[in-house]
């Protein structure tokens, strides 16, 4: 075979990885994927596999010749999968709750609010409670009398769900001795159509 289409099954050899983690990539930015251990395993995986190609190609067909070319892919795979693991860690970093955050940057709500109602147990919180966590609702119009309960509706931002955006909003509701009662997530301010949604 010569040197020259031996070079290009290298590259058609290792093309899939790149487009691996670029997809990979790609799909943690658009959806913030955090540190988790099977994001860390996807972005690690490919490496050995990687490795193992290199080594095949190196002492079966080329040698000296084409190392340069294969110590080049691995080494993009390598930056590839750090690039990867940096992204989740940003963005780990990014979906933490803060209160500042949540107080002064009402639109980036959306990307802390998993984290916040995990960290915290809102069930049977009273109202102050609330307030000194998440502070007052954004408009005092949000706040709302229905029957015996009360509502806050702070706003989280829009997220994009395939082609559209949708903005939407914590709900919680507390009973008449001012302890959550439930809150839910929705893509409109209020009461939903009564289910159990927590």
């Amino acid at each position: 075979m010569h040197l020259h289409y031996k070079l290009m099954t290298i590259r058609a050899c290792f093309l899939p990885f790149i487009i691996y983690y670029a997809i990979f990539m790609s799909r943690i930015l658009f959806y913030k994927l955090p540190f988790t251990t099977g994001n860390i395993l996807l972005a690690i995986l490919p490496l050995p596999v990687l490795a193992a190609l290199a080594v095949v190609v190196y002492y079966k067909w080329l040698k000296r010749v084409a190392k340069f070319h294969i110590v080049s892919f691995v080494a993009l795979g390598i930056i590839f999968c750090l690039a990867t693991l940096s992204a989740m860690g940003y963005n780990l970093s990014n979906t933490k709750f803060d209160y500042n955050k949540w107080v002064e940057s009402p639109n980036l709500r959306i990307d802390i609010v998993d984290h916040m109602l995990t960290k915290y147990d809102l069930d049977s919180r009273s109202k102050d409670g609330v307030i000194d966590l998440l502070g007052l609702p954004d408009d005092p119009a949000t706040t709302q009398e229905v029957g015996d309960a009360s509502l806050f509706v702070y706003l989280l931002g829009v997220k994009k769900i395939e082609k559209n955006d949708k903005t939407y909003y914590l709900n919680i509701q507390f009973n008449q001795d001012n302890l959550v009662e439930r809150y839910f997530i929705t893509d409109f301010a209020g009461i939903p159509v009564p289910q159990n949604d927590k």
